[in-house]
Formats: structure tokens, C-alpha cells, sequence
């Protein structure tokens, strides 16, 4: 009987070391998936400084009356889609650091939860 519960404890402590092998894994590659996600987040805000410069910088430019209307509203249009496709690029990209920091929660808390119980 004692041997028998030995095998099962050893048997267990491996199972548990394997399943905490596996979430060190998974959670490894959920970081490197924020870190990737998180330097997209920063590009899009840099290219929304862009837009932002760029569409200042038409509005102040100096043209005949009806050529700086015409234009500006040309140039304004553009940025506003590419400014509002970037916007929305941005809110995808907060949205999967947000998912994947949910996952990295859930992951510290199943590594922990083995830990302890590997102990």
C-alpha cells in the first residue's frame, strides 16, 4: 500500500511538472505575443502624430483662395481615413493587448495553482 501511494505521489509530481513545463511554455508565448502587439499599439500612435502633423501642416499651407480649399479639403479627406483606419488598427490592437494580458492573468494563475500544488 505505502508503494503504491508512493507511485501515485510520483506519478502526480510528474504530471504536475509537465503541466508546469507546459504553462511556462504558453505563457512565454503569450509575452512575446504582447510585446509584439504592444509595438504595434506605439507605431500606430507614431503614425497618428504623423497624420496629425501632416494635416496641420496642410491647413496652414499658403495657396490662391480656391486652390487652398480645394486642396486642403482633398488632403483633409484622405487623412481623416487615414487617420480613422488607423484609429480603428489602434483599438484592435489595445483590444488583443487587452486579451492577451487576460491570458497572461489566467496563466500566472494556473502556473502558481501547479506550483503549489507540485509542492
Amino acid at each position: 500500500s505505502t508503494l503504491v501511494e508512493k507511485r501515485t505521489a510520483g506519478e502526480q509530481a510528474a504530471a504536475s511538472k509537465a503541466r508546469s513545463d507546459e504553462l511556462e511554455v504558453q505563457l512565454e508565448s503569450t509575452l512575446m505575443e504582447k510585446r509584439t502587439t504592444e509595438e504595434q499599439a506605439a507605431a500606430f500612435k507614431a503614425r497618428n502624430n504623423e497624420l496629425e502633423v501632416q494635416l496641420e501642416s496642410t491647413l496652414v499651407e499658403k495657396r490662391t483662395a480656391g486652390e487652398q480649399a480645394a486642396a486642403s479639403k482633398a488632403r483633409s479627406d484622405e487623412l481623416e481615413v487615414q487617420l480613422e483606419s488607423t484609429l480603428m488598427e489602434k483599438r484592435t490592437t489595445e483590444e488583443q493587448a487587452a486579451a492577451f494580458k487576460a491570458r497572461n492573468n489566467e496563466l500566472e494563475v494556473q502556473l502558481e495553482s501547479t506550483l503549489v500544488e507540485k509542492r
